[in-house]
């Protein structure tokens, strides 16, 4: 089974429909969006790693991010 990654999608949002069509479009490509922030033109979601040609390939499309975590140790402790 493949690994699942969170991902954050740039559209294009002076495509007709905006990120709305290309959230829809990622959807059926099998992606599970999480949230379409279209003021940012930006969409949030996860798809396994074998997915992400298909994704960068999705009309609208700009750039396609893997999510990270960024961990800090708690205040005062040794680095």
């Amino acid at each position: 089974m493949a690994d699942r990654v969170e991902i954050i999608v740039s559209v294009d949002t002076s495509r007709p429909g905006g990120a709305k069509h290309t959230a829809e479009a990622l959807r059926t490509a099998g992606v599970h969006v999480t949230d379409v922030l279209e003021e940012l033109g930006t969409i949030t979601g996860s798809c396994t790693t074998e997915q992400l040609p298909v994704v960068e390939g999705t009309p609208g499309v700009l750039h396609v991010e893997q999510s990270r975590t960024i961990r800090l140790p708690p205040p005062g402790s040794p680095q």
